[in-house]
């Protein structure tokens, strides 16, 4: 590639037009490329937590978010666990969630309502039954261990804003220093379970460590131990509890202008809740080849086709299995993600996000995209570069001539 600055070369640069107020821009004076993140895109501040219980979600904030239901004689539902839209037609939660103490399986998947005990706000809520479930071969109700399962819904979700499926998150490392808990548990060791939806942040916690809490000796069903497949993740006083089984270990990552949520893993078990206890998760990166195939055996629905496999046993015909390509992921449903839009404010490098809009987003012209023209004629007219400081334009070394 060729940096190409505006000045010094015989090219017309034609931009969105804007008004650069140097004040708010970072200074010129740069060392390095390491810097490009702070100044461009570290501009969120993490999300605002309560203690102890959490706080209240937001509409459309975790819209993959599933409750998953009992429903009983009388018609009421116990919604016993949590999980995550993963697919159109597939909910992803823990193995130990495919039944209840009666032996009795769950029903119902609801999604896009954030209080479960109220109507007032079920304009958007959409619910389903569960038609398939598929616990992991290897897991025992006895043991924890491989506590995954997936369950399909009996058609696709209506996808919207507040009702979208989340990508998983694939990589063997787990390099974040801070995650997302959402559910519908109990606030507290001998609290009741919370009728709105609660988020509460948590920090991953080496194994190493959290083998002091966890070990065959003090908590039934871990003969062997914490295995690679087990996560651990604590607060002070924030925690999941009863009631949050199955539902995701979150982490939202920036891109362009949108937040796809990626799930790390999925709440399995844990001691006595608040009490700084560290929880223990099922990671998804081991699971991911098992999460492909099950989709395709179970004909998972697809955007303008009938299946995954259209029916071809043993066969993927319409996709492989890189579709939770974190790249391919974010930009499937990029139009119903959190839409964002930040401001730097001074030369501190102290950043506010200033908003987050309530439509689906637009496409909209590349604030940082320039297009390359000579005032000659039979030069080319294919030749872009990216905005990369207030003077400086990238482009290839191809475009550097009229002649292309």
């Amino acid at each position: 590639m060729f940096v190409l600055y505006c000045w010094s070369i015989f090219v017309l640069v034609v931009c969105e037009a804007r008004h650069w107020d140097a004040d708010k821009m970072l200074p010129n004076e740069r060392t390095s490329l390491d810097d490009c993140r702070l100044r461009f895109h570290e501009l969120i501040k993490p999300d605002s937590v309560a203690p102890a219980s959490g706080s209240p979600a937001l509409l459309k904030e975790f819209a993959h978010m599933a409750a998953i239901g009992w429903t009983q004689t009388d018609g009421k539902v116990l919604w016993n666990c949590g999980g995550t839209l993963i697919w159109m037609d597939f909910v992803l939660t823990a193995a130990h969630c495919v039944v209840d103490h009666r032996n009795v399986r769950p029903d119902i998947a609801r999604f896009g309502d954030l209080n479960l005990e109220t109507d007032d706000d079920d304009q958007y809520a959409q619910q389903y039954k569960i038609v398939q479930i598929v616990r992991h071969p290897l897991h025992r109700f006895g043991a924890k261990y491989h506590d995954i399962a997936l369950m399909k819904l009996e058609r696709p979700v209506r996808l919207h804003d507040t009702v979208c499926p989340a990508c998983l998150w694939i990589d063997e490392e787990i390099r974040f220093t801070e995650l997302v808990a959402t559910g519908w548990g109990n606030t507290g060791q001998f609290e009741d379970r919370t009728p709105s939806l609660l988020k509460v942040s948590l920090k991953p916690l080496e194994t190493s460590k959290c083998e002091k809490f966890y070990s065959n000796d003090l908590v039934r069903g871990l003969n062997t131990g914490l295995h690679e497949h087990h996560l651990c993740a604590v607060d002070v006083k924030m925690d999941t509890c009863e009631g949050d089984s199955g539902g995701p270990l979150q982490v939202k990552l920036m891109h362009h202008v949108n937040l796809t949520p990626f799930v790390v893993a999925v709440t399995s078990f844990g001691l006595p809740c608040g009490l700084s206890n560290p929880g223990v998760y099922t990671k998804i990166a081991p699971y991911h080849d098992w999460i492909v195939s099950t989709m395709q055996q179970s004909n998972a629905a697809i955007p303008g086709k009938q299946t995954l496999n259209k029916g071809s046993v043993g066969k993927t015909t319409l996709f492989s299995d890189d579709i939770f390509n974190a790249t391919f992921c974010a930009l499937r449903f990029q139009k119903h993600r959190e839409y964002i839009y930040s401001t730097p404010l001074n030369k501190t490098h102290v950043y506010e996000l200033r908003g987050m809009t309530d439509h689906i987003y637009k496409e909209k012209p590349l604030s940082y995209l320039v297009k390359l023209l000579w005032n000659v004629t039979g030069g080319s007219q294919n030749c872009y570069g990216t905005i990369i400081d207030e003077n400086t334009v990238l482009t290839v070394a191809d475009c550097v001539y009229h002649e292309g």
